[in-house]
């Protein structure tokens, strides 16, 4: 084996061992930040303006766990980053261009999850608007499992205004996975106004078996009357 082939093992056998040392320890500190308690809010915000992808995740997801109405602002902040940057206070503004970067799909798709968990109907139209205008399907169907958690009437309206969206696009364009789940929301609502809606995704042709099949299976859950 020549000195070049060695190199180029030896620099690779390196960067697996320390990818490996580095995921262990990115684990060790979600575990710690999933721990955090109530009193810890503050530092919890100040993860989500200044951490990595990771700890803004599991700093996101434990304020959400924790129910924190004091993180509203910046958990809107997070998801609604693309399309309402009006809601950054002055500190988060300052840090924009760190912050970019960071703000993916998975961290976004968090930030919902976390409103969710508040069950605060003020951030209904927050959550909504985010379906409309996110391009990410991952961050839409967490938007959708939110307003499935915060269950309340008015979701119901959305949630169907997010499936008409959908349909109204060609047979290649239409999510799926985005009208499974809010066809999963309006089984956890579990509310009559969601009949007609899942009863025209039974029938609409655009849509896959398999996501009829979910609708069929949510109005035989409920059994409306």
């Amino acid at each position: 084996m020549n000195i070049r082939c060695f190199i180029i093992l030896f620099l690779l056998s390196a960067n697996i061992l320390f990818s490996s040392t580095d995921k262990k320890i990115n684990e060790d500190v979600e575990k710690y930040i999933s721990g955090l308690k109530g009193s810890s809010t503050g530092k919890l915000i100040q993860l989500i303006r200044d951490g990595r992808k990771d700890m803004k995740k599991a700093a996101i997801k434990r304020l959400g766990d924790l129910k924190s109405k004091e993180a509203i602002d910046i958990l809107i902040c997070v998801m609604t980053y693309g399309w309402a940057p009006e809601r950054f206070d002055k500190k988060y503004m300052a840090g924009k261009k760190k912050l970019v970067p960071e703000l993916d799909e998975d961290v976004r798709a968090e930030a919902a999850l976390a409103l969710g968990k508040l069950k605060d109907p003020e951030n209904i139209p927050f959550i909504s608007n985010t379906i409309l205008v996110d391009r990410n399907s991952i961050v839409k169907q967490n938007c959708l499992k939110a307003l499935g958690l915060i269950r309340k009437k008015e979701c119901v309206e959305h949630i169907i205004k997010a499936i008409k969206y959908e349909l109204s696009l060609t047979k290649n364009q239409v999510d799926n996975n985005v009208v499974k789940a809010a066809i999963e929301a309006l089984g956890d609502i579990g509310h009559k106004d969601g009949f007609i809606i899942l009863i025209e995704i039974t029938q609409n042709e655009k849509l896959e078996y398999d996501t009829k099949k979910a609708a069929l299976k949510t109005l035989e859950k409920i059994r409306w009357e």
